[in-house]
Formats: C-alpha cells, structure tokens, sequence
C-alpha cells in the first residue's frame, strides 16, 4: 500500500500531502511487523522527504535502510542521492 501511495506525482497539493501522510503510516505498520524489511526503509525514507523535505525523521529511515542490509545493490545508487539530499543534516 505505501509504494502504491508513492507511485503518484507529487504537486504539492493537500491531496498529495495525505496521500504522502497515507503511506507513511502503511509503512509504519508494515515495518512494526517487519522492521528488518529495508525496502520499506527506503520508502519510509522517501515518503517522509517527499511530505516534508530532507529532514532528521527522513535521514532516520534512510538509516535504518542501510543498516538493515548495507550492501543492498539495487539501493545504492538511489541511497547516494538520498544522502546528498540530506547533507545538510550530516
């Protein structure tokens, strides 16, 4: 459900703020049955940045997804982006 909220553009506007709001708690309940899960990380991660921009909660589940599975080849181009987004915060 939460990728399914992601997938949509993002323009800013009310219904992309709960849309955004909508897969954030899906992911939350998601990662409460399965925190070791770092695909949810990275949309936890995105979600957050893509709501409210590059902030500590966002850097946080970025976090969590590299230290869930560090070396995860399919997110480390995307996890590069990511931290330079939030460079600011490290």
């Amino acid at each position: 459900i939460g990728r399914l909220h992601l997938a949509a553009p993002d323009d800013g506007s009310e219904a992309t703020v709960d849309r955004l709001t909508s897969a954030i708690a899906a992911l939350d309940a998601s990662l409460a049955i399965q925190p070791a899960n770092t695909y949810a990380w990275a949309d936890l991660a995105l979600a957050r940045m893509r709501r409210d921009g590059p902030s500590p909660i966002s850097l946080e589940a970025l976090r969590m997804s590299v230290a869930t599975a560090p070396s995860e080849p399919a997110l480390l181009v995307w996890r590069l982006d990511m931290i330079l987004s939030h460079s600011h915060l490290l």
